[in-house]
């Protein structure tokens, strides 16, 4: 069973057209008990409320709703925000405005959106400010796949990770065919993965009003380098289709939606049924055994690890590993079971050392406590740590606590610390490796740098989902 989900950014609110366009969307999925996926912004429900459109209200009450930022990121701009402040001022600046379009929408629509979905996620402090307002679940993200399963873990939320596919394309002759044709490509590929096989079909709704290539609301009112909630909004009027183009749209629409239906191992399910079976959390106390096992396991790579059915992220395990010494310092042994944590990456960069160092394990013990409280408070793994005038990072860190604890803790002497590379070996990978993250819709000069070097500390948080 192939399953699906089809997903739609809900934001146009300047085009008249765009509205009616929703209520004939939501009809057609409704027609054929399929439940729709609509990520709002919180702008276009307080256009519905005030514009008294509760029959959209209602409409789309009927399917899934999500959540698509604020004023899709525009007001402040989103890329902004985690470009220019630290971790943690852009995560509190982030759920203040962001909550507003939350509590807007659930005012609205009477529930609380299940998932969220845009375009500002390569940035780890939207995803975890969403996460501590309640939002964990990214319907979509360019983060690595598993070969295995279409979701990961990544700041401590569940992202979907799989295959996804446009049905938005402007009118040609063979855009039916090419959409089927594709579709196919993509049915083959995931009914090979038996239970994990997913598609998710991907629409923007005002893209069967007009032509985006030409014109659209975001281009037309250059919403990232000044939207101002006092200027009138520009519709797009230029590149507005004909009805005859709409309807023809539709059509085709409709005609994807059954030549998929009529496979009969296909299923379309909601954004949050198609992550549930992913959704599951580990336990929350790891028995001791079960910590060894995963010990042996590492090896000059800091990368996700995985015991029975248990998958750990490098956080994790470095969250593992100092309550484990910290325990032994206190009782001179290691603990039965040690509670799983799941704490964020570094959210600072450090430095890699030049040479290895000794540190005395008594200083170590004497200090370990002191660690481990700082990650537990603050929920961050540290970048470095200082033991006698030393600042080790946290790599080295976590390949020297590893070998201290792959065997019998020594009571005296020094642990070495090796220099090492700074970052997970996940970060090879092109979605971490890249250096620059903008558009040229965004305000000038702005290269999303510093968003990349976050998405890369967070890469710590990085497991496939199980």
């Amino acid at each position: 069973m192939v399953k699906l989900f089809i997903s739609f950014a809900t934001e146009e609110f300047v085009t008249p057209a765009h509205s009616e366009i929703l209520i004939k969307i939501a009809s057609i999925l409704s027609d054929r008990c399929i439940t729709g996926s609509f990520h709002l912004t919180g702008e276009f429900a307080r256009y519905l409320r005030d514009n008294q459109r509760c029959d959209i209200i209602e409409v789309l009450r009927q399917h899934e709703i999500g959540y698509h930022s604020n004023t899709h990121g525009a007001y402040p701009f989103i890329g902004s925000i985690c470009e220019n402040n630290t971790w943690d001022s852009t995560v509190e600046k982030l759920m203040r405005t962001e909550a507003k379009g939350l509590l807007d929408i659930e005012n609205i629509f009477g529930r609380r959106p299940t998932y969220y979905v845009t375009e500002f996620t390569k940035a780890p402090q939207l995803i975890y400010a969403l996460r501590c307002l309640g939002i964990d679940l990214l319907g979509f993200s360019g983060l690595p796949e598993s070969a295995e399963v279409p979701f990961c873990w990544y700041t401590g939320s569940l992202c979907y990770t799989g295959p996804m596919m446009g049905i938005e394309s402007p009118p040609h002759t063979d855009r039916l065919q090419n959409m089927k044709d594709k579709f196919d490509l993509l049915y083959q590929q995931e009914k090979a993965k038996g239970p994990n096989g997913v598609i998710k079909l991907f629409n923007h709704p005002y893209k069967f009003a007009y032509n985006n290539t030409i014109a659209s609301w975001v281009s037309k009112n250059k919403i990232y380098q000044s939207y101002n909630i006092h200027t009138p909004w520009i519709v797009p009027q230029e590149s507005l289709y004909p009805e005859k183009i709409t309807a023809s749209l539709f059509s085709e629409f409709e005609d994807l939606l059954d030549y998929i239906l009529d496979k009969d191992d296909t299923e379309f399910l909601s954004t949050s049924d198609i992550a549930l079976p992913y959704s599951n959390k580990p336990p929350r106390f790891i028995p001791c055994e079960i910590f060894s096992e995963l010990l042996q396991q590492i090896d000059d790579n800091i990368i996700w690890l995985k015991v029975g059915a248990t998958i750990f992220s490098p956080c994790e395990i470095f969250a593992l590993m100092t309550y484990a010494l910290k325990f032994y310092s206190i009782y001179h042994t290691l603990p039965d079971s040690l509670p799983l944590r799941d704490p964020l990456g570094p959210v600072l960069e450090s430095r890699a050392l030049n040479e290895a160092v000794d540190v005395s394990i008594d200083v170590i013990m004497g200090n370990i406590a002191a660690i481990d409280r700082e990650l537990e408070f603050s929920q961050q793994s540290p970048c470095e740590m200082e033991f006698s005038d030393t600042k080790i990072p946290l790599a080295s860190a976590y390949l020297a606590f590893a070998k201290m604890l792959q065997n019998p803790i020594v009571k005296s002497g020094d642990l070495t610390f090796q220099p090492t590379g700074l970052l997970p070996k996940i970060t090879s990978d092109d979605y971490f490796a890249a250096q620059l993250w903008t558009k040229e819709s965004y305000p000038a000069g702005f290269t999303g740098e510093n968003i990349c070097t976050h998405c890369r500390l967070q890469s710590w948080t990085y497991k496939p989902a199980s």
